[in-house]
């Protein structure tokens, strides 16, 4: 006995089998599912009854992603979570990673400021060497020109060079 008919009476009156099911809001499972799930699965156990199975195939296999869905909600969200905070931290990262590393590297930049604020003439051949000397072990010379090139703080070419003095801040 299914739905109050007999199984007899289920082959012979396959509409009041359907119209049963839709009545009673029977689940298929003893989970709690969404309405949206219920319905789609007993339409599709209803088609298959009147003997519409391409249809009840094509139905069921929308249920059937809408229970799992349904069962993976909980799991899935906290995945779509864990990836946002991981693509959020490896932004950070990456931020971090683009900037210097060396701890002199702001003091060292505003030097190279405030000398080419003063001496705009100055070379920068000449300013490297003045730099590399201050801060010898600290900062080498070719950190000193990626510096100056990636910042964009080097002026442009004068007609004549002078000479210069380092400009500290004070």
């Amino acid at each position: 006995m299914c739905y109050g008919l007999e199984l007899r009476e289920i082959e012979q009156y396959p509409i009041e089998l359907a119209i049963r099911m839709d009545s009673c809001g029977f689940l298929i499972f003893d989970s709690k599912l969404s309405c949206q799930v219920v319905d789609t699965l007993n339409s599709a156990v209803a088609l298959y009854h009147v003997g519409m199975r391409n249809h009840a195939d094509k139905l069921t296999r929308v249920g059937v992603e809408l229970l799992l869905n349904d069962f993976f909600e909980e799991i899935i969200s906290n995945h779509e979570k864990d990836k946002k905070i991981k693509d959020a931290l490896s932004l950070s990262q990456k931020e971090k990673a683009r900037k210097p590393r060396n701890h002199y590297y702001n003091e060292v930049m505003h030097v190279i400021k405030l000398t080419w604020e003063k001496y705009p003439k100055a070379s920068k051949t000449g300013l490297l060497n003045e730099l590399s000397v201050y801060y010898h072990g600290k900062v080498s010379k070719n950190t000193l020109d990626k510096w100056i090139k990636e910042s964009g703080a080097q002026p442009p070419r004068p007609d004549k060079y002078s000479s210069f003095e380092l400009v500290h801040p004070q």
